[in-house]
């Protein structure tokens, strides 16, 4: 994310030494939600290192590939929740 470690690393030793969430949000001017999320990537990976995101295709459509091509090729109108309906996609539209 665009937060430095420095800055995760003080906000979660001030949280963990006993300053309230909101606290700790109002003075380094970051939301509570987004200290939440440090605090439970801390507990989780034992770092505050950003997670590396996942790049490449999507492996649940690997399988899907060639199907999703053909349709698009035959009908380049339709939408991606026509796409899903028709060939019966796994997921959300946001997966495709």
């Amino acid at each position: 994310g665009p937060y430095s470690g420095d800055l995760r690393t003080r906000v979660i030793q001030e949280v963990e030494s006993g300053l309230s969430v909101e606290k700790a949000a109002a003075k380094y001017s970051v939301s509570a939600r987004v200290i939440d999320k440090w605090k439970r990537l801390k507990r989780e990976t034992g770092s505050l290192a950003p997670r590396r995101g996942r790049s490449g295709p999507c492996p649940k459509l690997e399988p899907y590939r060639e199907a999703i091509l053909n349709a698009i090729e035959q009908k380049p109108g339709q939408t991606l929740e026509d796409l899903r309906l028709q060939l019966k996609l796994p997921g959300c539209v946001q997966t495709l």
